[in-house]
């Protein structure tokens, strides 16, 4: 079995992945934290959770990712681990700007 549940912070803005398909892809960096550590995650999301990350989502905001982990053999030899979501929830509200432009 292959499954992972954090809550955690957005470390940093999404950032949207260019492929050659026309599959929207979003990467994002996960703060989350223990009692003595704190560890910055890669998630990855596809599809219409990748698009309502780069329009709700900026650093800072909580949300709750259920995935899978991946692994990969870079070029340079190397392994990179990732986060594949499944699902996420925005915990907090929308932004601010989001908002007000409601509001209007």
């Amino acid at each position: 079995m292959n499954r992972v549940a954090v809550i955690g912070k957005l470390a940093e803005d999404p950032k949207q992945r260019e492929f050659p398909s026309r599959v929207v892809c979003v990467g994002l960096r996960l703060r989350v934290k223990d009692k003595d550590h704190s560890y910055v995650l890669p998630v990855v999301l596809y599809g219409r959770d990748a698009n309502s990350a780069l329009r709700y989502l900026r650093k800072g905001s909580v949300v709750a990712i259920d995935g899978r982990v991946v692994s990969a053999t870079r070029k340079s030899g190397g392994i990179s681990v990732e986060i594949v979501s499944d699902r996420v929830e925005f915990l907090d509200g929308p932004p601010i700007r989001e908002a007000e432009e409601k509001a209007v």
